[in-house]
């Protein structure tokens, strides 16, 4: 991807206005993959430079993007963040309250391109993208994984001849996905709790992209009502209302209409 790409690191991040909001709520309501809604809405309310990220959003690291909605939750909602697990011992639902931004600093960074030797294959791999998430979700009728694994691994057999990710034999796939992962550890969320019920340790994945998303859409969802509640009160217009910080937006329309929940 090259040295000059555009880090997370780098990047600052904003609360959705009403009108990132209504694009985020129009790509869902059609049907958009959660890879190309996040990139449109990181795209939206993350800048370099003060520059927005637009479509370059998708060429950030899955890590990286992860990480950057869970930046874009602590700054849009202050209520905590709380996830499930089921405890695979004796059913009982865990309830944990996530801080975003302690799950942002515990993930590591992206460390780049790496090529490993696997019993005589060599094999140069990348961290995912958005951009590779974004054509596995167009590509329903391939295995995920293996065209991830096409797109993110050249690999070159014992005699040094280029093979095909798709081709390379079980093992050596396997070595090449580890790999990858590697590349970005913050790409998966591992979450780590004690069942209080039986007393096993109880662990599972978050899809912080996908979490984030489904919160903020929830959240959404009465931007409509609000919308029309305070242009019926105040005569503005539905731009000067779209534009309002979410949560002012909000407040007046709890006191406009008490049915009207932010």
């Amino acid at each position: 991807m090259g040295t000059d790409r555009i880090t997370g690191a780098g990047i600052a991040v904003h609360p959705p206005s009403g009108e990132d909001e209504e694009a985020l709520l129009a790509a869902i309501e059609s049907g958009a993959p959660v890879a190309a809604a996040l990139t449109l809405l990181l795209g939206r309310c993350a800048q370099a430079e003060g520059i927005p990220l637009g479509a370059r959003a998708a060429a950030l690291t899955v890590g990286e993007r992860e990480a950057l909605a869970l930046r874009l939750r602590a700054a849009s909602l202050a209520q905590p963040m709380r996830a499930t697990m089921a405890c695979p011992g004796c059913g009982e639902t865990l309830e944990l309250t996530l801080d975003p931004e302690g799950l942002v600093r515990a993930a590591g960074a992206p460390v780049g391109t790496a090529t490993l030797e696997v019993d005589g294959y060599r094999l140069t791999c990348r961290p995912v993208t958005g951009l590779d998430q974004e054509a596995a979700a167009a590509a329903p009728d391939a295995e995920p994984g293996r065209l991830l694994l096409a797109r993110c691994v050249q690999a070159t057999d014992p005699r040094g001849a280029p093979v095909a990710a798709e081709a390379l034999p079980e093992a050596i796939a396997d070595r090449a996905a580890e790999a990858v992962l590697g590349l970005d550890p913050g790409a998966e969320t591992t979450l780590a709790a004690t069942c209080p019920s039986c007393g096993i340790a109880v662990s599972g994945s978050l899809d912080a992209g996908a979490f984030v998303l489904t919160e903020l859409a929830r959240h959404a969802a009465s931007l409509p009502a609000e919308v029309l509640a305070i242009a019926r009160a105040t005569g503005w217009r539905e731009a000067e209302i779209l534009a309002m910080p979410p949560a002012r937006r909000r407040r007046y329309a709890r006191l406009l209409t008490p049915e009207v929940r932010a």
